[in-house]
């Protein structure tokens, strides 16, 4: 697991925008930070230790499922005894989602970044805990059968069993939330978090949110800016432009009611602000995003 780039077994990647490899009796004693170019799902099964991303860490016992986004440095260190680790490797900013319920799409939003210039520290090391995973073992295992078997529909197949996969991680992150690997992680900034996720789609003061935090706006500024690396528009700007990515994937939605659906109020301002952001205008990246043949 060390030094994972694009490897030649992960022509799925090409072909359906995700792909699996299984590590029954994984071992590693010293942490090695190493980075993949693709976003990497850690599915953890059993097995004890810790997951560390630069600074932050967080103790493993099995029964979770950490994202490591491109680029970002991580690395899984065991105990003396072994994990069982899944990867699930997905390329989201080639290929297009599964379809998914607009509940399902949101509770997914703040877990799986859709483009490099969405992530921030709140989106660093997130990791979801189950309390049983008979269930999502199945499905996985089933995608990694049917990619490995490539009888006829095996794509088709998997897709449809990575979609189960996907909505079982957003029913417990809508029953259980997500969990931080953040340093500085405090309960005020979970409140300012979840009150803007709830929220990010109105038009939102910096006096209004922290008023909610019970915080003056000054030290908002400083307290917010310290935790999240950016300030309160640059990470509203964010949110939004998260759920106008998700919407224009998944969805045949016209562009004006996306951008006024994910808070943008100003057309001309959303698409000058796409292109700045993504490289392309929201018309063009939805062609880009469309499922491959």
């Amino acid at each position: 697991m060390h030094g994972i780039a694009r490897k030649k077994h992960f022509a799925p990647v090409d072909k359906i925008g995700f792909a699996v490899e299984y590590f029954p009796h994984y071992v590693n004693l010293k942490a090695r930070m190493h980075s993949v170019d693709l976003v990497l799902i850690s599915v953890i099964f059993r097995g004890k230790g810790f997951h560390q991303m630069e600074t932050s860490r967080f103790k493993e016992a099995g029964k979770s499922a950490a994202i490591t986004y491109c680029g970002e440095k991580h690395s899984i260190v065991t105990d003396s005894d072994d994990m069982e680790i899944m990867n699930i490797y997905i390329d989201p900013e080639k290929f297009t989602l599964p379809p998914l319920p607009p509940e399902i799409q949101n509770a997914l939003m703040n877990f799986i970044p859709l483009h490099g210039i969405l992530k921030n520290h709140f989106n660093r090391l997130l990791r979801i805990e189950f309390e049983d995973m008979e269930h999502l073992r199945a499905q996985l295992f089933a995608i990694e059968r049917e990619l490995k078997e490539k009888k006829a529909g095996a794509y088709e197949a998997a897709a449809g069993y990575f979609r189960i996969f996907l909505i079982e991680c957003a029913r417990r992150i809508m029953s259980s939330g997500l969990i931080s690997a953040s340093a500085d992680a405090n309960p005020v900034m979970e409140k300012i978090k979840k009150y803007i996720d709830k929220n990010y789609r109105e038009a939102l003061s910096l006096e209004k949110v922290a008023k909610h935090a019970g915080l003056c706006p000054n030290y908002f500024c400083r307290f917010f800016k310290l935790r999240t690396g950016k300030t309160l528009y640059e990470y509203l700007i964010q949110k939004r432009m998260q759920a106008a990515l998700w919407k224009l994937r998944n969805s045949d939605d016209k562009i004006f009611s996306i951008a006024y659906e994910s808070g943008f109020n100003d057309l001309s301002y959303f698409n000058r602000l796409f292109k700045k952001m993504i490289g392309c205008p929201p018309g063009e990246y939805r062609k880009k995003c469309t499922k491959p043949e």
